[in-house]
């Protein structure tokens, strides 16, 4: 999240860019190149916990042929505001 013109925006974690609601995610799509973990503590033992990383839908795009080459790249609904 980051403060823009007095808003909390959500913003991609890879272009830094305020991420635009689609049809398919409004909150952002998880990288498929995800792969970050905090060290973290459940009831008291140690343990380690994944943390997401929240792209836009270009960005996801791009990892998905990054991380699968030569697959077939999934359908995604167009940003809200391409559809209008």
């Amino acid at each position: 999240m980051k403060e823009i013109d007095g808003k909390q925006v959500l913003v991609c974690d890879d272009c830094k860019k305020p991420i635009k609601p689609t049809y398919d995610a409004d909150r952002g799509f998880v990288s498929p190149e995800s792969d970050k973990v905090k060290l973290s503590e459940v009831m008291g033992f140690p343990a380690v916990e994944a943390v997401a990383t929240v792209v836009c839908r270009s960005c996801y795009l791009d990892a998905f042929k990054r991380f699968y080459p030569g697959k077939k790249v999934p359908y995604l609904a167009p940003e809200i505001e391409e559809r209008v």
